[in-house]
């Protein structure tokens, strides 16, 4: 429930996708820029709340448990079948 400001670099983008804010890892300015749009920019802010919170919901442990276990059972058959 709160918007997240993280480094522009590979993984923050493969896993926060469009509901981050990013700011260049060399950048202490970028980074500063970007603390502000979220104290100065209510919409700004709630927007990235609300992506923050889809985006969250793709990352379930139920999900991620049930997507290993099919995984782990295909391997079995698999393993048997040879």
């Amino acid at each position: 429930g709160v918007p997240v400001i993280v480094s522009n670099i590979e993984v923050h983008k493969e896993i926060c996708s469009s509901s981050a804010l990013y700011f260049n890892p060399f950048s202490a300015k970028d980074l500063v820029e970007k603390i502000e749009t979220i104290f100065e920019n209510s919409k700004e802010n709630e927007r990235h709340i609300n992506l923050g919170k889809k985006r969250a919901e793709i990352f379930q442990w139920e999900k991620a448990v049930n997507k290993i276990s099919s995984i782990l059972k295909n391997i079995y058959v698999d393993s048997k079948s040879n």
